[in-house]
């Protein structure tokens, strides 16, 4: 990595589904590993009561893992793991079912880029292949800017979770996911409300920068 690269923190909470897990993770690491920055990724485990899953997570390589005596639910671990990991630039929250697939764009450096070269922009999701969560057509447009093609959303809604990044001082400013919500109580939704209201900034989708997001 040059050294002007940027440091950048990737916190993956873990919950089960053992085999959607596995292929999520192992993607992720290999694709941190191409990225242009130096790249440190994070795993908390939500007490998975799988023996396979907490002996293949205690192998893995490519990552720190955390082992959490309670579910604590995806807000609540990423929270956690953003407390205990190293100082970075840019934090990235991943849910453990996205996976990455090879792509003309990095995916990581490409919503990065969109991040600080878009005006006044704070947040970033990734687009999704197979089950898409975002509201295109219904509250989410499509666009240019600076030669990126971004999906945009005025107030924020339907611009879904799933692989967002952030840059860790706005993060910190709006003190990350609101404790004990969960993907059931609308965390990545209050997240870019915050973005929104508190940080005054924009919310946007990178199009060519995908992560699948396989049907339930």
């Amino acid at each position: 990595k040059s050294k002007a690269s940027a440091k950048v923190n990737i916190y993956l909470p873990t919950y089960y589904r053992l085999e959607k897990t596995k292929k999520s993770i192992l993607s992720i690491i290999e694709t941190g590993k191409k990225s242009k920055h130096d790249v440190k990724i994070y795993i908390g485990d939500n007490n998975t009561k799988i023996t396979d899953m907490k002996t293949w997570l205690q192998n893995l390589e490519g990552a720190e893992v955390y082992f959490h005596p309670e579910n604590v639910g995806k807000a609540n671990m990423v929270n956690l793991l953003h407390k205990k990991a190293r100082v970075c630039d840019y934090i990235f929250s991943i849910d453990s079912d996205m996976v990455v697939e090879s792509q003309p764009y990095h995916p990581f450096d490409r919503m990065i880029d969109i991040l600080e070269r878009c005006d006044n922009t704070g947040l970033v999701s990734s687009n999704q292949k197979d089950c898409n969560q975002h509201w295109f057509g219904r509250g989410v447009e499509q666009s240019n800017e600076r030669g990126f093609p971004i999906g945009f959303s005025s107030n924020g809604v339907g611009i879904a979770g799933g692989c967002i990044v952030m840059r860790t001082h706005d993060w910190d400013e709006i003190g990350g996911y609101k404790e004990n919500h969960d993907i059931y109580t609308g965390d990545d939704g209050i997240l870019t409300y915050n973005v929104i209201r508190l940080l005054g900034k924009k919310i946007l989708v990178s199009l060519d920068a995908y992560l699948v997001h396989p049907m339930p």
